[in-house]
């Protein structure tokens, strides 16, 4: 199916094939959908224009392979449809609107790059399940979701791993800290632990005892003791050292991948006896950056 070009006819009969092309293939066709065009022009040949009625468009065929939006809107890529399946037949800054990944794409020498931030207006990992459900497989490098109610902006680190970069600091959590070893965080805002963006969150914990005494060791040891544990979203990527001198005694600790605070050292003196405080605390990197 190929257009035959212009002729100017005379008195002659038209045959089939002129009739055919220099008529039906060049003239242009309107078709109810992308669906209905694909399946009557089977074998398209370039510079076919149409018409699709649904989403009131003109479209011409280019490169073959390609079907182009004469006045500029580009083609969608829908839930359960793959990037690379659009790349065929494209240019270098061709663009499509992406509704599983809630943003545009631009075709690039390193293939599909995100044109336009994804804008979204629930939690993170919220977007990420959604995305997940549509067929997103991954997030490229630098890939970026904003979401607007809270004002932050995470860029992704590949897979669908997620650093905060930007935005408002999350507001300091001051529940949701069991208390164990023989301790208890003292609560009403005095422990808190706070995102403060970049993938790195702020520890402040004040410990008080509840049983029997610790014994300190004239160097200030103790027995490495958890008193507790930060809520999950807060654990660090790796151990981190905990201190503190701003209340009673100067501690030593560190916080676990896990979560737990241990306590390790204070300052020499008297043992920790039922009713002491003891404070620790940290800046530390989060395991999950997307805080």
């Amino acid at each position: 199916m190929a257009g035959l070009g212009w002729r100017r006819f005379t008195r002659e009969k038209l045959t089939v094939a002129d009739v055919q092309g220099y008529l039906m293939d060049q003239s242009v066709m309107k078709f109810d959908s992308i669906a209905q065009r694909d399946a009557i022009l089977v074998t398209p040949s370039d510079g076919m224009v149409c018409y699709l009625e649904d989403i009131d468009s003109m479209w011409y065929r280019e490169s073959g392979e390609l079907w182009r939006p004469l006045e500029g809107q580009w083609p969608q890529q829908q839930a359960g449809q793959s990037l690379p399946g659009w790349s065929a037949g494209l240019r270098l800054g061709d663009r499509i609107d992406s509704l599983p990944y809630e943003c545009s794409f631009i075709v690039t020498p390193a293939g599909w790059r995100q044109a336009s931030v994804a804008t979204i207006d629930v939690t993170l990992a919220a977007y990420i399940t959604r995305a997940k459900a549509a067929g997103v497989e991954a997030w490229h490098n630098g890939f970026q979701v904003f979401n607007t109610p809270v004002n932050r902006l995470w860029v992704s680190r590949g897979g669908d791993a997620f650093t905060l970069i930007g935005g408002d600091e999350l507001p300091p959590v001051t529940s949701g800290f069991p208390a164990v070893g023989g301790f208890a965080f003292v609560g009403g805002g005095t422990t808190s632990v706070q995102s403060l963006g970049n993938g790195t969150a702020q520890l402040y914990a004040v410990a008080a005892k509840t049983d029997a005494a610790l014994a300190v060791s004239a160097t200030g040891d103790v027995p490495n003791t958890v008193i507790g544990k930060v809520p999950t979203a807060y654990a660090p990527m790796v151990a981190s050292t905990l201190t503190s001198g701003s209340h009673g005694r100067g501690a030593f600790g560190f916080i676990a991948p896990n979560g737990d605070v241990t306590l390790t050292a204070v300052t020499p003196g008297a043992n920790i006896v039922v009713g002491d405080q003891i404070s620790l605390g940290g800046t530390y990197r989060l395991a999950d950056h997307s805080l």
